[in-house]
């Protein structure tokens, strides 16, 4: 059960949203309440790509990202404790964009490297995984605070996680020197990245979503 994919009520906003956390959180326990028969859920669909400034606020700004992220990983971690207080055997399966950046020349090396490190923060945030140096700074400078980096490094349960990776042909990106992006196709492929995720987390790992055509003969999406 997917419990929220990138839309919000009205009277809440968008993710700046401060009270966002414990609201949803509040929705995903009496969900479990009432349907005490779900155990699969994907709290909340795809996080870091907020980043791209698609939903809601539509803005894209690297305060922006981290204030956004920020409340969508308490959001997604105060829920996953709730819905366990309801159903302790619940497993949680975070579909996650899985992202790849390619730079194009020596001189894009530096800003690709950067965008590689920012891919993981979501899933570092809702598992507890520690990040760089550079990546905690970012996150501090940027409106996470040492006590809520702190949270996140101690509060998950990620015994009760599934890694969903999410793999579309616009997943990889050509990094330029100045560090605008643009679809690359696929370079590494799924496999590859994924791999790269599964080797930073060691969780089981889900498939959960692509974007190729069926196709003519019916089998090129799973190809």
């Amino acid at each position: 059960m997917n419990l929220c994919h990138f839309g919000v009520p009205d009277w809440i906003g968008n993710f700046q949203n401060p009270n966002f956390p414990a609201l949803f959180a509040q929705y995903a326990k009496v969900f479990a309440r009432r349907f005490p028969w779900v155990q699969l859920y994907t709290p909340i669909n795809e996080m870091y790509v907020v980043l791209y400034g698609w939903w809601n606020g539509q803005l894209s700004s690297d305060q922006v990202f981290v204030m956004a992220l920020k409340h969508l990983m308490k959001a997604n971690v105060l829920a996953m404790q709730g819905i366990l207080e309801v159903r302790p055997d619940a497993i949680f399966i975070q579909s996650e964009s899985s992202e790849y950046y390619h730079a194009e020349n020596p001189a894009a090396i530096k800003p690709a490297e950067q965008m590689n490190a920012k891919r993981f923060l979501s899933l570092d945030l809702n598992y507890g995984q520690r990040v760089n140096s550079e990546m905690h700074d970012y996150l501090l400078d940027n409106g996470i605070t040492r006590d809520e980096y702190h949270f996140f490094r101690h509060g998950n349960p990620k015994h009760h996680c599934i890694m969903g990776n999410d793999y579309y042909k616009t997943n990889e990106h050509r990094v330029a020197a100045d560090g605008s992006t643009r679809a690359s196709g696929e370079i590494f492929g799924y496999h590859a990245i994924t791999m790269q995720y599964y080797d930073r987390y060691h969780l089981p790992v889900m498939h959960t979503e692509t974007n190729l055509w069926e196709g003519l003969w019916r089998d090129e999406a799973v190809n």
